[in-house]
């Protein structure tokens, strides 16, 4: 990767590579699923209209045309600079920093700020990520009617009353991660796909891993377009934190499913 001056030419924060921090809490994403980071180096590059960012620098470097996307594991320094770069430029000026690039733990606490999550005071990244998606699932499951959201459970195998109200049933969604580690992921990546359809272009091809059935893959086109109603609010706060916001819930998931590879590998 060059290193001549980079970064976002919209708000004149300039960052190299040799200023980035190496950041412990990206270091993981080598070992990620190739598939995930696809869908995070198109966050990074992809605009709503199609095309490329102008503003990214990924596309043009050696490792993006050797090994997108077939070997993502082999460029995921590049993306974590790539990600850095955008961070840059939704906190402080480069500038004002001395020439160093913010920490992701930086990156995702100027987001939880952006969109209001609350976090505890001191909280280190995995925290503020978990509260983060959290906000994400309240935030769609509040957006869906309750004929959906039992769907939903019926897609997720949850038993519910029938004369459960839509409170009950989102309560009951939103602690799935009470019942099960993997049916909560599973959760989030129905609701990520179509956050990042939202406010990524619809062309952008997003790498999910799910099955869905037929009856919840017809319903999740209507809730997409409520979700993407009820956050239009993220996609105009700048075109920066149009990449930093879906890009941290992304590596949030990526980091939620590493965490729960490696406990299974312990326990066996």
């Amino acid at each position: 990767m060059p290193n001549s001056l980079m970064g976002n030419k919209d708000g004149g924060n300039f960052l190299t590579k040799t200023t980035m921090k190496a950041d412990k809490d990206l270091q993981f994403l080598q070992y990620c699923k190739n598939d995930d980071l696809v869908t995070l180096c198109n966050i990074l590059t992809n605009d709503n209209k199609g095309g490329y960012r102008f503003t990214e620098q990924l596309t043009s470097t050696d490792n993006y045309i050797n090994y997108y996307p077939q070997e993502m594991n082999k460029m995921w320094a590049d993306i974590a600079w790539e990600l850095q770069c955008y961070g840059g430029n939704t906190l402080l000026n480069v500038f004002m920093r001395h020439g160093k690039g913010p920490a992701y733990e930086e990156i995702v606490s100027d987001v939880c700020r952006k969109i209001k999550v609350s976090v505890p005071r001191h909280a280190d990244t995995t925290q503020m990520e978990a509260q983060l998606l959290g906000k994400v699932i309240d935030k769609a499951l509040s957006q869906m009617s309750e004929q959906e959201l039992r769907n939903l459970c019926d897609e997720l195998n949850l038993s519910y009353a029938d004369k459960l109200p839509k409170s009950a049933i989102m309560t009951t969604l939103a602690l799935t991660h009470q019942i099960s580690i993997k049916m909560y992921m599973y959760l989030l990546r129905i609701i990520l796909t179509f956050v990042e359809r939202c406010l990524i272009s619809r062309g952008v091809i997003i790498c999910t891993g799910l099955a869905l059935t037929r009856p919840l893959s017809l319903l999740l086109g209507p809730i997409g377009v409520a979700i993407l109603i009820g956050m239009t609010v993220w996609d105009i706060m700048g075109p920066a934190y149009r990449v930093t916001i879906p890009a941290v819930i992304q590596v949030a998931l990526m980091r939620m499913e590493y965490m729960a590879s490696l406990e299974k590998k312990e326990a066996i």
